[in-house]
């Protein structure tokens, strides 16, 4: 996927007119990123996650619902609720693909 340049999607993200390629392009980062943390968390710790969280939040400009999202993922992993790495990217393409293909034939009633 061809990314949005970063002036486009901040201007279309403030004004609320989306396009689906950029709100698809923020779901798939920010699971990315939900998934980075989770596992940050499983092999650093809380401590440790939570910094490196902060750092990359900060280095990324991400906005605090993102970061909010990592620490929510960072914790789901450190409490068992959430598999670290779990690839929440993948998944939704496969629901993609797999809604994307066409119905089988329905059986003819008697």
């Amino acid at each position: 996927m061809e990314a949005t340049s970063k002036a486009i999607f901040a201007r279309e993200w403030v004004a609320q007119g989306l396009r689906p390629e950029c709100v698809e392009e923020a779901l798939e980062k920010r699971a990315k990123w939900d998934n980075e943390a989770s596992t940050m968390a499983a092999e650093f710790g809380a401590e440790e996650a939570s910094r490196l969280i902060s750092d990359k939040a900060q280095r990324l400009g991400v906005s605090m619902c993102a970061e909010a999202r990592m620490r929510e993922a960072a914790q789901d992993a450190l409490d068992g609720s959430r598999l670290p790495g779990a690839n929440a990217v993948r998944s939704s393409r496969v629901d993609k693909v797999v809604g994307a293909l066409p119905s089988p034939p329905k059986a003819a009633s008697a």
